[in-house]
Protein backbone atom coordinates (compact mmCIF):
# COMPACT_ATOMS: atom_id res chain seq x y z
CA UNK A 1 0.00 0.00 0.00
CA UNK A 2 3.23 2.31 0.90
CA UNK A 3 4.33 2.24 -2.90
CA UNK A 4 1.06 2.48 -4.14
CA UNK A 5 0.36 5.62 -2.28
CA UNK A 6 3.91 6.67 -3.35
CA UNK A 7 2.68 6.20 -6.95
CA UNK A 8 0.11 8.30 -6.68
CA UNK A 9 2.15 10.98 -4.87
CA UNK A 10 4.69 10.80 -7.82
CA UNK A 11 2.24 11.04 -10.69
CA UNK A 12 0.19 13.99 -8.89
CA UNK A 13 3.44 15.87 -8.57
CA UNK A 14 4.52 15.35 -12.18
CA UNK A 15 1.20 16.23 -13.29
CA UNK A 16 1.54 19.56 -11.48
CA UNK A 17 4.54 20.44 -13.00
CA UNK A 18 3.49 19.63 -16.34
CA UNK A 19 0.48 21.81 -16.11
CA UNK A 20 3.05 24.62 -15.32
CA UNK A 21 4.79 24.07 -18.32
CA UNK A 22 2.07 24.28 -20.18
CA UNK A 23 0.85 27.56 -18.85
CA UNK A 24 4.05 29.34 -19.13
CA UNK A 25 4.29 28.48 -22.88
CA UNK A 26 1.26 29.67 -23.32
CA UNK A 27 1.87 32.96 -21.88
CA UNK A 28 5.75 32.83 -23.58
CA UNK A 29 3.69 32.57 -26.54
CA UNK A 30 1.41 35.60 -25.78
CA UNK A 31 4.17 37.58 -24.82
CA UNK A 32 5.89 36.71 -28.16
CA UNK A 33 2.82 37.71 -30.23
CA UNK A 34 2.06 41.14 -28.48
CA UNK A 35 5.97 41.95 -29.15
CA UNK A 36 6.20 41.19 -33.00
CA UNK A 37 5.96 44.27 -35.44
CA UNK A 38 3.37 44.82 -36.89
CA UNK A 39 3.03 42.38 -40.45
CA UNK A 40 0.97 44.14 -43.08
CA UNK A 41 0.37 41.80 -46.02
CA UNK A 42 2.48 41.72 -48.78
CA UNK A 43 1.06 41.08 -51.97
CA UNK A 44 2.55 40.08 -55.68
CA UNK A 45 1.49 41.70 -58.66
CA UNK A 46 2.88 41.26 -62.38
CA UNK A 47 5.15 44.35 -63.16
CA UNK A 48 3.01 45.06 -66.31
CA UNK A 49 0.39 46.10 -63.71
CA UNK A 50 2.85 49.03 -63.65
CA UNK A 51 1.02 50.49 -67.05
CA UNK A 52 -2.12 50.13 -65.13
CA UNK A 53 -1.40 52.49 -62.35
CA UNK A 54 -1.32 56.46 -61.69
CA UNK A 55 2.83 56.48 -60.87
CA UNK A 56 2.38 59.34 -58.66
CA UNK A 57 -0.34 57.50 -55.88
CA UNK A 58 2.61 55.10 -54.96
CA UNK A 59 6.13 54.71 -54.79
CA UNK A 60 8.06 52.66 -57.34
CA UNK A 61 11.69 51.30 -56.15
CA UNK A 62 13.96 49.43 -58.03
CA UNK A 63 16.17 47.29 -55.27
CA UNK A 64 19.16 46.15 -57.67
CA UNK A 65 22.59 47.73 -57.68
CA UNK A 66 23.20 51.16 -58.80
CA UNK A 67 25.13 49.30 -62.30
CA UNK A 68 22.14 47.47 -62.74
CA UNK A 69 20.00 50.63 -62.16
CA UNK A 70 22.15 52.49 -64.70
CA UNK A 71 21.91 49.78 -67.58
CA UNK A 72 18.13 50.36 -67.26
CA UNK A 73 15.37 51.21 -65.78
CA UNK A 74 11.77 51.86 -65.38
CA UNK A 75 10.70 55.53 -65.64
CA UNK A 76 10.36 56.88 -62.53
CA UNK A 77 11.82 54.46 -60.18
CA UNK A 78 14.07 55.25 -56.97
CA UNK A 79 16.85 53.52 -56.34
CA UNK A 80 17.48 51.90 -53.06
CA UNK A 81 19.86 48.86 -53.37
CA UNK A 82 18.29 45.67 -51.26
CA UNK A 83 22.37 44.86 -50.66
CA UNK A 84 22.97 48.06 -49.06
CA UNK A 85 23.65 47.88 -45.03
CA UNK A 86 21.24 50.77 -44.56
CA UNK A 87 18.71 49.74 -46.88
CA UNK A 88 15.71 49.86 -44.22
CA UNK A 89 16.87 53.60 -43.29
CA UNK A 90 16.74 54.74 -46.83
CA UNK A 91 13.09 53.46 -47.35
CA UNK A 92 11.71 55.26 -43.88
CA UNK A 93 12.94 58.69 -45.31
CA UNK A 94 10.27 57.94 -48.16
CA UNK A 95 6.45 58.88 -47.78
CA UNK A 96 5.63 55.04 -46.36
CA UNK A 97 1.30 56.73 -46.67
CA UNK A 98 1.36 55.16 -50.24
CA UNK A 99 1.97 51.68 -51.34
CA UNK A 100 5.59 50.71 -52.20
CA UNK A 101 6.14 48.58 -55.47
CA UNK A 102 9.31 46.60 -55.80
CA UNK A 103 11.56 45.28 -58.39
CA UNK A 104 14.74 43.83 -59.15
CA UNK A 105 16.03 42.07 -62.09
CA UNK A 106 13.76 39.35 -61.99
CA UNK A 107 11.80 39.21 -58.95
CA UNK A 108 13.35 36.96 -56.19
CA UNK A 109 15.69 40.20 -54.38
CA UNK A 110 12.28 42.22 -54.84
CA UNK A 111 10.29 39.18 -53.25
CA UNK A 112 12.58 39.38 -50.16
CA UNK A 113 12.60 43.03 -49.90
CA UNK A 114 9.04 42.93 -49.94
CA UNK A 115 9.06 40.19 -47.52
CA UNK A 116 11.37 42.17 -44.54
CA UNK A 117 9.46 45.76 -45.28
CA UNK A 118 6.25 44.64 -44.69
CA UNK A 119 7.50 42.81 -41.79
CA UNK A 120 8.07 46.28 -40.68
CA UNK A 121 4.71 47.27 -41.38
CA UNK A 122 4.55 49.17 -44.93
CA UNK A 123 2.14 48.11 -47.25
CA UNK A 124 4.40 46.47 -49.83
CA UNK A 125 3.88 45.16 -53.38
CA UNK A 126 6.16 42.66 -55.13
CA UNK A 127 6.52 43.12 -58.78
CA UNK A 128 6.65 39.90 -60.58
CA UNK A 129 8.97 39.32 -63.64
CA UNK A 130 10.83 42.17 -62.44
CA UNK A 131 13.13 44.24 -65.17
CA UNK A 132 13.61 41.45 -67.56
CA UNK A 133 10.07 40.61 -67.96
CA UNK A 134 9.44 44.74 -68.67
CA UNK A 135 12.16 45.76 -70.68
CA UNK A 136 10.92 42.83 -72.72
CA UNK A 137 7.25 43.74 -72.98
CA UNK A 138 8.18 47.60 -73.70
CA UNK A 139 10.32 46.24 -77.31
Amino acid sequence: MKKFNMYIALILVMSLFACNGQKSSQANQTIQAQEAPNTVAMSSQPISVLDQLNLSEIVLIDVRTPEEYQAGHVENALNINFFDENFTDQIKDLNTDKTLYLYCRSGKRSMNASKALSSLGYQVVNLEGGYNVYSALKQ
